[in-house]
C-alpha cells in the first residue's frame, strides 16, 4: 500500500515536478487546484504552498484539521506554522519531513486499511 499525497500548489510546475518525483519515491500523488474536488480527503498528508493564491493556506489548513489530516507548508520564507520546508528543498528532505510528520500525528488514511505505520516501509535513500 502506497502512501497517498495530495499537493496544492498554485505554480502547476512545481506542483507537476513534485507529483512526479514523489511517484518515483512510490508515492501515490494528486494535485489539487481547489477544495472542490473531494479527491484530496482521502490523502494521508498534504503538501501546501504557504502563499498559494488560489487555495488559501488557511483555509486549507481548516478543512484538514477538520478531517485529521496532517499539512506540510512549503514556502520560501520562514512561516509561523510548523512542519515547513523552506525552498529550495531537496527531494530527501521532503520524504523525510513527510515520514516525520506521519509518525509524530499517528495519522494515516482512516479509509484504508493499514498495517502499523506502513509508511514506514517508504524510506529509502536516494541515490
Amino acid at each position: 500500500m502506497a502512501l497517498s499525497v495530495a499537493i496544492f500548489e498554485d505554480d502547476q510546475d512545481i506542483a507537476d515536478l513534485l507529483k512526479e518525483r514523489l511517484e518515483t519515491l512510490g508515492f501515490e500523488v494528486e494535485t489539487h487546484y481547489s477544495l472542490e474536488t473531494g479527491s484530496w480527503q482521502e490523502a494521508d498528508v498534504v503538501l501546501a504552498d504557504f502563499r498559494n493564491r488560489i487555495v488559501p493556506f488557511r483555509s486549507l489548513l481548516v478543512e484538514c484539521q477538520t478531517r485529521e489530516i496532517p499539512v506540510i507548508a512549503i514556502s520560501g520564507a520562514e512561516t509561523s506554522y510548523q512542519p515547513q520546508l523552506l525552498k529550495p528543498f531537496t527531494m530527501e528532505d521532503l520524504q523525510s519531513l513527510i515520514l516525520k510528520t506521519l509518525m509524530q500525528s499517528g495519522q494515516g488514511n482512516k479509509a484504508k486499511p493499514a498495517k502499523k505505520k506502513p509508511w514506514l516501509s517508504l524510506w529509502r535513500p536516494l541515490s
